[in-house]
C-alpha cells in the first residue's frame, strides 16, 4: 500500500515526466514529428514551433525531422565513419582498429593486446564503451553484459534521430589512447572535446574530462 501511494505521489508531482515515460514506452508508434512534439511539450513545458524554430532544443528537433542527409547514418556509425574521415583528411586522425564483431560473446579476447577500448558502432553515451586499462584485472563478462545491454538501445525509436534508424549494430575494439606521459595512470581518461556550430560557425565548445573514472 505505501509503495502505491508513493507512485501515485510521484505521478502527482511529476505529472510531465510521467507522461513524458508513457509516450516514450508505449507511443513508439508514432509519427517522427507528433512524436517529438508530445515529448518536447512534457519535458520543456512549452510546444515546439515548427514552423519558425528558435531556441537551441527547437532546431534541434526541427533537424531530426526535415535534415536526413544519407551521409549522416556514417557518420553516426563508429566504425563505417572512420573510411570517411580518412578519405577526407588521412589516415594518420583516425584511431586504430583491433577489430570488429557482431555480438559481445564474438570478440577475441585473446587477440587484443593488455589495454583496449571496446565500443558499439551504433550508440551514443559511455553505456556502449568499455574501457580496458588492465587485462589482467579486466572482467571479461562484465564486459559482455554491458555491450549487450548497448547492443539492445535504439537511439532512433527513443529520441528520433534519424542518422542512427539503420546503422548497423557491431562492436569494434580500438587502440587505447593516452599521452605518453600518462601511459602508466590507470586513473587516465582522456578529455573530450564537442564544438557546437551555428551556421556553420563554432559558437561553443564543451570539455569533458574523466568521464570514466570512479
Amino acid at each position: 500500500m505505501i509503495s502505491i501511494k508513493r507512485g501515485i505521489s510521484y505521478i502527482i508531482h511529476n505529472r510531465a515526466l510521467f507522461c513524458d515515460s508513457v509516450v516514450k514506452h508505449f507511443f513508439g508508434w508514432l509519427p517522427d514529428k507528433l512524436y517529438l512534439s508530445l515529448r518536447y511539450r512534457f519535458n520543456m513545458g512549452r510546444w515546439i514551433n515548427w514552423k519558425k524554430p528558435r531556441t537551441f532544443t527547437e532546431k534541434i528537433q526541427w533537424l531530426k525531422v526535415y535534415n536526413r542527409r544519407p551521409e549522416y547514418t556514417i557518420m553516426v556509425d563508429k566504425y563505417a565513419v572512420k573510411k570517411y574521415v580518412a578519405d577526407r583528411i588521412g589516415e594518420k586522425y583516425i584511431i586504430p582498429t583491433l577489430g570488429v564483431w557482431e555480438s559481445p560473446e564474438d570478440i577475441d579476447w585473446n587477440s587484443l593486446p593488455d589495454q583496449f577500448v571496446l565500443k558499439t558502432t551504433h550508440g551514443g553515451g559511455s553505456g556502449g564503451v568499455v574501457v580496458c586499462k588492465d587485462k589482467e584485472t579486466f572482467n571479461n563478462g562484465d564486459a559482455i553484459a554491458q555491450l549487450n545491454g548497448s547492443m539492445e538501445e535504439n537511439i532512433y525509436r527513443n529520441f528520433r534521430e534519424w542518422p542512427y534508424k539503420d546503422v548497423q549494430k557491431r562492436i569494434i575494439a580500438e587502440k587505447f589512447m593516452t599521452p605518453h606521459d600518462k601511459s602508466d595512470d590507470f586513473s587516465f581518461d582522456l578529455t573530450d572535446y564537442k564544438f557546437f556550430c551555428f551556421n556553420g560557425v563554432p559558437k561553443y565548445c564543451q570539455v569533458i574530462r574523466d568521464r570514466h573514472s570512479k
